[in-house]
């Protein structure tokens, strides 16, 4: 997925649709197991959700208003903060989705989780989502991780 700009001898995007906030579900307990933390709907819990179904509706939006890209964003609400299944989404259809991981901001070192997934993870990253929405109180906004988090996504080129 091309991100930023319209690069010299790059194909011409500008009338392309991109929906910046789409989340998946991998059916594959055993690889891809859920974790579900109780925050957002159950979209996730009668099978649907899955990479092959956002890239079909994708494709039926129809052909002068198609959605040809979309955000994969981390499912905390199904996976926590594995972003396993979101990254194998963005693997199996790499021209057509990209991947906006997340950190667990309750973790004390949260900027070296960054770091270790990005070089771990397998796919490219667009971005890291800050997920403020917890058992805890967000104290990570103004305890310096929110911070440390910010800098090492500059670092790596992503948005946050």
């Amino acid at each position: 997925m091309q991100t930023g700009g319209n690069p010299e001898g790059s194909a011409d995007t500008s009338d392309a649709v991109v929906d910046a906030h789409t989340h998946v579900a991998c059916g594959d307990q055993e690889r891809f197991p859920m974790a579900p933390t109780g925050v957002g709907s159950d979209w996730w819990h009668d099978g649907r959700g899955t990479a092959e179904d956002l890239v079909a509706e994708m494709d039926g939006t129809g052909p002068d208003r198609a959605v040809s890209q979309a955000v994969v964003v981390q499912a905390v609400g199904v996976y926590g903060h594995d972003c396993a299944c979101a990254a194998d989404a963005v693997r199996r259809h790499p021209d057509r989705l990209a991947l906006v991981m997340s950190v667990d901001m309750d973790d004390p070192d949260p900027d070296a989780v960054l770091d270790r997934r990005v070089a771990d993870i397998g796919v490219p990253v667009a971005g890291v989502r800050l997920f403020g929405v917890g058992t805890q109180a967000p104290t990570w906004v103004h305890d310096g991780r929110g911070s440390a988090v910010m800098a090492a996504a500059g670092e790596h080129g992503l948005t946050v």
